[in-house]
């Protein structure tokens, strides 16, 4: 047929069914129509088979009413009823129902995406209430499948077809029912689920309220899956074969299908791309780049359309022969799907030969294959030798007289079990769910010493609710080899709670009673608990390589593989190679201890029986201990774990609920990429208790949310080595590790950049967390990062409570980080501190510090910090490195140690600056470098420079609260055109023992005390002989290049010294050099040429800037006394008082 009569044709089909289009307001966004039709068969105790005849069959059985004549269908649900006014179904029948697309295999069956996912739901209503649900996820190809099997046997419905949805057993009513309702009803609904980069071919119609729906057509507009959206592609060539290829069509070598641009303008669908690059090898459309623009350069005009009519349908999913006969079904829950990722064996249709003994000294004693898929279920095995004996194995009811065993195999059946109680009400008496044997699907091998599982495949299944799909009960050791776990399916959240509620027994959480699950939006627990795919228990040593683990939907407690160790106490390995876990999904508790007690111990704290709350699960791969002193020796390498959701640990969790052990978990060659919460939780990996070591080489994290690792007790030591963290987010967790206690954490070569946590830092060390327990805890012995890039991390880096022994940070990077309360490492509360800190060939720069500020008096603390914030600090040595532009909104524009009140710390903090640039740095309010609440020693040396830094308040470079016992500037060093707002363009300190002076203190500039301002006594400053103390310069006329509050012990200019300005105290200001020269007894007269005079002032009262803070008299100073450049007598100073002796002269 041409194209424009086959356009013609389809044309009319759609505005036919038009005449019967939804009553929706118009609306500029399209209506995706995806045709599905309702197909069902049905036997009565007579035995005969009906069927209706759907279109493009004949017939309908009679008495019954079907909506599902109308293609393309423009409702998301199609219904098959037998009316009131007729006669009810026949006793005793079985209703199959599944589901198909298109009018004809050649055309609209297969424009629908094979790969595109659609979740089915068949309810089931008795006189108008509904008695029955069940929800499928199914691909596009399981349904054109079901419409070849119709062209073969047109009563081809029931548990072994691709497009099963489920079945029904209807019992006769007693009576008519009322209202008019219909004896039964069997309603198919539907919704696509489409993925990035998909394609279909569809027109645009309108209805006659003007609502675009974008019609599936052949031919039709491309339209290509991203975002969120569908849109066309315009402006581009387009090689037709690969479009058609990606729809399910035979690729052909590139030859086949038609591509055309001019079909029409209506098109209701945005263009999402004017661009397309296909390699010269690509075999499918999905290979092929698109340039995606929101600006494009053509218009719907030039809409690509595709024909693939004239191709070959493509065989994937055909049978070489008839479908399986009604004597030998497949399980009733089986649907085939897409074929499995990487290279696992064929499927075979009759058992296959058992795999080859491998070398002895890998010491199996069983090695088995084992296929299920819908269409084939196998198991073939062979024992090591003739002392290994033969297997029993036991078998869900689903695959009693289907599954095609070996020799050597006793097969038995195995008894069903719940993944865990729960109940329909609160007093615990009603068990909600029912374990039906026949609908239990999986194999159980039962203690073989070691269990090796060979070229294997489980693709294509529901999710048991009777057990795991692959089970081995006391196996001291299991090896996994080559196997393949796909397109595996649980069940949603119910959604109508509290009609439908359940209740869990919580004996075993806190003491608790019950409680209802909830997930906090409405949704109460899946509408039927199922098990994972893997279990194994009484382990001694695993071993999974070249596994695949991928489209594991909805499942309960975990996702992929489920270890329990031996209970006998040893060390067990673990051992991960080669294998790759993409788009798992854990969406809520299960079987065996998977259900996660975060919920009970996090924030939303169970206080009382009955409270909501929502069982979380774990993740894809979960080793459990169970108990302390069993040891887990966890090794991953070189495998990828991608798109997982889950509850806690979204890729991987340890449980072995221990305060201390020896477990470890080690990754080398690892890649984490988008791993979330499935709705709560966190951490791509997380321990239930402690562990030993964990150790991460060569791995990758990039795009995770919730945080990558949490250890809820100690971690006693974390080693991270060419490591790359980007781009994680924390939301309210810290993005990169949340532990309950560091023994030590080293850091060699790694990237750990533009993670966010907002107001918490990338690792938080907490034993205040619920979770975590710690008393009394040993100090982090080191934390060291070496050859590293940390940086524009929101949040801070690191955030402890315990204190920490030594840090040391290497040739490396700290750049753009933010913090609330420290710019990179904050160690402020009273439980922490460091002794010593050593940062060495490092660029420390722009980092930011939020903190609270002095100026608000409801913040109480201002000290900040922009690379470390600590209570405690012993001595940090900065050398061979550059400190420049960090800054913090309270103090401490580098560095701030103590907190408010915390003058009294027991030791000075100790700073030492060697061969090392410290410029502009700036503090909102004291230190532009370093504040102290406390003591403090500060020496330059070895050719540093100290430059350009600012306070808003007191100290250019250093505040201190308390003393300052020693500041050293050495010959080759200089400390200049450093600023303050008000005091101490260089130093503000309440005390200053010694100052030395050998290099250069320069061209600094405060308020009062251009370079030191000290509010109580200098014992001692001495300017060498070569050193430089100049043009430190006031910014008002008295305050002086030093201020001194009460006594000068001692003032030596030494000769060759180079020193200029003046010495501010209480009484005035005097030129240094006199000071100096006036002798040891000297003392300075009131009103004589070196005194500046001013009038008595009365009493002002002290005025506090904030914690710590030496108090600031008068404030900002009544005008008539020059601000602060000139502070006013102290109380007993006061008009008609006698003068004191440290008022009335300077003791040098």
């Amino acid at each position: 047929m041409a194209r424009g009569s086959r356009y013609a044709l389809a044309a009319a089909a759609v505005s036919a069914c038009l005449c019967i289009a939804l009553s929706t307001a118009a609306s500029e966004d399209p209506v995706h129509v995806y045709d599905i039709n309702l197909f069902a068969t049905w036997k009565t105790v007579k035995g005969g088979v009906y069927a209706p005849r759907l279109a493009p069959l004949d017939g309908f059985a009679a008495n019954v009413s079907y909506s599902g004549d109308n293609l393309p269908a423009l409702t998301n649900s199609e219904r098959l009823w037998w009316p009131a006014s007729s006669a009810q179904p026949a006793s005793a029948t079985t209703f199959h129902v599944c589901a198909w697309t298109g009018a004809d295999i050649e055309t609209e069956s297969l424009t629908l995406d094979k790969k595109l996912h659609f979740v089915l739901s068949l309810t089931v209503r008795r006189g108008g209430e509904e008695v029955e649900l069940t929800d499928r996820w199914m691909y596009g190809a399981d349904m054109a499948l079901q419409m070849k099997l119709l062209q073969k046997d047109n009563t081809d419905c029931g548990p072994y077809s691709p497009g099963y949805v489920g079945t029904y057993s209807y019992r006769p009513a007693s009576e008519r029912p009322a209202g008019g309702a219909p004896w039964l009803e069997l309603e198919l609904s539907w919704e696509a689920a489409p993925e990035d980069g998909q394609v279909r071919l569809a027109q645009t119609v309108r209805g006659a309220d003007g609502q675009a729906y974008e019609v599936a057509s052949d031919p039709g507009r491309l339209l290509v899956y991203q975002d969120g959206a569908w849109g066309s592609v315009c402006g581009a060539r387009v090689q037709p074969a690969l479009v058609c290829a990606q729809l399910g069509y035979s690729y052909a070598g590139g030859l086949g299908g038609e591509a055309f641009t001019d079909a029409g303008a209506d098109a209701a669908s945005p263009i999402l791309a004017d661009g397309i690059t296909c390699a010269s090898g690509a075999t499918s459309f999905s290979l092929c780049e698109m340039s995606y623009t929101a600006s494009p350069n053509c218009t719907h005009d030039e809409d690509v359309w595709i024909s693939c009519a004239s191709m070959i349908v493509r065989g994937d999913y055909e049978w070489d022969n008839d479908p399986p006969s009604a004597q030998d079904p497949p399980s009733q829950i089986f649907w085939e799907a897409s074929p499995p990722i990487g290279a696992p064996p064929s499927e075979p249709g009759a058992p296959p030969s058992p795999p080859a003994l491998p070398a002895l000294s890998e010491f199996w004693t069983h090695s088995c294959s084992l296929v299920l898929t819908p269409q084939v279920q196998t198991l073939s095995c062979e024992a090591a030798g003739p002392h290994s004996g033969n297997l029993t194995v036991a078998i869900g009811g689903a695959l009693v007289g289907r599954l095609r065993v070996g020799p050597g195999i006793t097969v038995t059946t195995r008894e069903p079990v719940l993944p865990y109680k729960r109940y329909t009400d609160s007093t615990l008496t009603e068990v909600a769910d029912e374990v039906k044997a026949s609908a239990d699907v999986g194999v159980t091998f039962v203690g073989v010493p070691h269990l090796r599982l060979v070229d294997s495949v489980v693709r294509g299944l529901q999710l048991s609710t009777g057990g795991p799909l692959v089970q081995c009960l006391d196996c001291a050791f299991l090896t996994m080899d080559n196997v393949t776990v796909q397109d595996l399916r649980g069940y949603r959240l119910t959604e109508d709670y509290p009609q439908r509620a359940y209740w869990i027994d919580a004996a075993n959480l806190k003491g608790l009673t019950g409680f209802a699950e909830d997930d906090w939006w409405g949704r109460n627990g899946p509408l039927r608990l199922t098990h994972g795919p893997i279990h194994a228990t009484g382990l001694k040593g695993a071993t999974i390589k070249d596994f695949s683990c991928s489209s594991v939907n909805a499942a309960n407690g975990w996702g992929c593989v489920l270890l329990r160790l031996s209970e006998t106490l040893g060390s067990y390995p673990v051992r991960i190679a080669n294998s790759s876990f993409t788009g798992v999904d854990v969406h809520w508790a299960g079987a065996y201890g998977t259900m996660s007690d975060a919920n009970v111990e996090g924030t939303a704290l169970l206080l009382r029986d009955n409270y909501s709350a929502m069982p979380m699960g774990f993740g894809a791969v979960v080793v459990d201990a169970g108990r302390p002193g069993v040891v887990a020796d966890v090794q991953v390498t070189n495998s990828s774990f991608s798109g997982l959701t889950g509850g806690l640990g979204h890729a991987i969790a340890l449980l072995n609920r221990a305060t201390s052990s020896e477990s470890t978990i080690s990754l080398e060659g690892v890649s984490f990429r988008a791993c979330s919460p499935s709705m709560y939780g966190a951490h791509t990996v997380y321990v239930l208790g402690s562990v030993n070591l964990f150790n991460a080489t060569n791995t990758q994290f990039t795009g995770c949310d919730y945080g990558l690792v949490g250890v809820t007790q100690l971690a006693a030591r974390i080693v991270l080595d060419k490591t790359a963290m980007t781009g994680n987010q924390g939301n309210f967790e810290p993005s990169l590790f949340h532990v309950g206690g560091l023994g030590g954490l080293e850091i060699s070569e790694c990237n750990i950049t533009n993670n966010d946590a907002l107001d918490v830092p990338a690792i938080l060390v907490d034993r205040m967390q619920t979770f975590a327990f710690r008393e009394d805890p040993d100090p982090i012995d080191n934390i060291t990062i070496t050859s590293s890039v940390i940086s524009s991390n929101v949040g801070g880096f690191l955030a402890a409570d315990q204190r920490i022994s030594k840090i040391t940070v290497r040739d490396s990077v700290i750049a753009d980080n933010a913090g609330k309360d420290g710019g990179v490492f904050q160690l402020s509360r009273p439980t922490t501190g460091v002794d010593q800190v050593l940062i060495d060939g490092c660029q420390v720069t722009n980092n930011f510090a939020a903190g609270d500020h002095w100026d608000d008096p409801k913040a109480g603390d201002a000290y900040d910090g922009a690379l470390l914030h600590t209570y405690f600090l012993g001595r940090l040595t900065l050398n061979n490195s550059a400190v420049i532009n960090n800054t913090a909104s309270g103090s401490g524009g580098a560095v701030s140690v103590g907190k408010g009140n915390a003058a009294l710390l027991a030791s000075a903090a100790e700073i030492y600056v060697i061969n090392s640039l410290v410029v502009g740095n700036r503090a909102n309010v004291s230190g532009g470098v370093v504040a102290a609440a406390g003591d403090a020693i500060l020496s330059v040396a070895q050719s540093s420079q100290v430059l350009s830094n600012h306070a808003a308040r007191g100290g250019g470079v250093l505040y201190a609260a308390g003393t300052a016992q020693a500041v050293e500037v050495d010959s080759s060093s200089a400390v200049a055109l450093n600023t303050a707002g008000r005091k101490g363009g260089v130093l503000e300190a309440w005390d200053l023992s010694s100052c030395v002076v050998e290099g250069e203190v320069a061209a600094n500039s405060a308020r009062q005390g251009a370079a030191f301002h000290v509010a109580g006594g200098l014992q001692s400053l001495r300017v060498t002989g070569g050193g430089v103390f100049r043009d430190n310069t006031p910014t008002t006329p008295l305050g002086g290049s030093i201020w001194v509050g009460e006594e000068l012990g001692s003032l030596a200019l030494e000769a060759g010294s180079s020193v200029s300005g003046s010495l501010g105290s209480l009484e005035g200001v005097a030129e240094l050099t006199e000071v100096a020269a006036a002798g040891a007894s000297a003392e300075l007269r009131e009103c004589t040429s070196v005194c500046h005079t001013r009038p008595p002032m009365p009493p002002s009262p002290p005025v506090y800037g904030g914690e710590g803070m030496p108090p600031t008299y008068g404030g900002d100073m009544p005008p008539a006394y020059g601000g602060d450049s000139m502070p006013p007598p102290r109380a007993n100073d006061q008009e008609g008082a006698p003068p004191s002796l440290k008022s009335r002269r300077l003791r040098i």
